[in-house]
């Protein structure tokens, strides 16, 4: 009952199958629209819709995705990071990025963890609005789900910085407590997953720099002033921790 976009059963009935060493997925086409602006009744109905997805999250474990923990996330995205970051900040890049670690090893319990989108940002949810039906919003790109908290899939749905972003996170709370309980203590842990989403996003790129695609999508990783922001990044949340 939760609109998603699946991927197809193939010819072989799974989900996932393998080509000269390239696992694939095929997608059906999906017709939608993407919110470039979401109101505080937007974000009501996306609260609402994320609550649905989370009580079908926890109904169940993942058995072959991973857990946005330190040790599955962080540890190796700060190794792949550090081979490319310039030499000037590769250490206070490597400080900030422990101290946001010795935060998360400390306040993440993977006992309260359940499926979670993992990468709930506004690309990644379309709208249907059909004439004379209800609009509605569905999910796509489940690519990065894992076993996580449930915070994780509110932050990226935020405009603006910690601050400036109060305003839609309640709007996105009031839809969320309609359909789910959740102790607001949890969003405490916003900042850090900001930061672990840094980390993670540049090794990302890191494990991938081989690929002929990368250094033209990401002209700018090598630059010092890309790593200054980085690091300032990072610095600013490890100081709020």
């Amino acid at each position: 009952g939760m609109p998603v976009v699946a991927p197809l059963k193939l010819s072989t009935g799974n989900t996932l199958e393998e080509a000269n060493g390239m696992y694939f997925t095929c997608f059906p086409k999906a017709r939608g629209r993407m919110c470039q602006e979401l109101l505080p009744r937007d974000l009501q109905r996306l609260g609402r819709s994320l609550a649905r997805m989370h009580n079908i999250g926890e109904s169940r474990p993942f058995k072959h995705r991973p857990s946005l923990s330190v040790e599955e996330i962080l540890e190796p995205g700060l190794k792949a990071s550090q081979e490319h970051c310039v030499p000037e900040l590769k250490e206070k890049y490597r400080i900030a990025a422990n101290d946001v670690a010795d935060y998360l090893y400390d306040v993440l319990n993977p006992d309260t963890f359940i499926r979670i989108h993992g990468d709930c940002h506004k690309g990644n949810f379309l709208e249907v609005d059909t004439h004379d039906q209800p609009k509605e919003f569905f999910f796509v790109d489940f690519d990065d789900s894992v076993m996580g908290p449930v915070a994780q899939d509110f932050w990226m749905l935020l405009s603006g910085d910690e601050d400036d972003s109060q305003d839609d996170l309640e709007c996105l709370m009031n839809g969320y407590l309609e359909l789910r309980n959740l102790n607001e203590d949890d969003l405490d842990i916003l900042p850090g997953l900001r930061a672990l989403r840094i980390i993670h996003y540049s090794g990302w790129i890191a494990r991938r720099w081989e690929d002929p695609s990368f250094p033209r999508l990401f002209p700018q990783f090598h630059d010092f002033n890309h790593w200054a922001e980085e690091t300032e990044a990072l610095e600013a949340v490890a100081r709020k921790l």
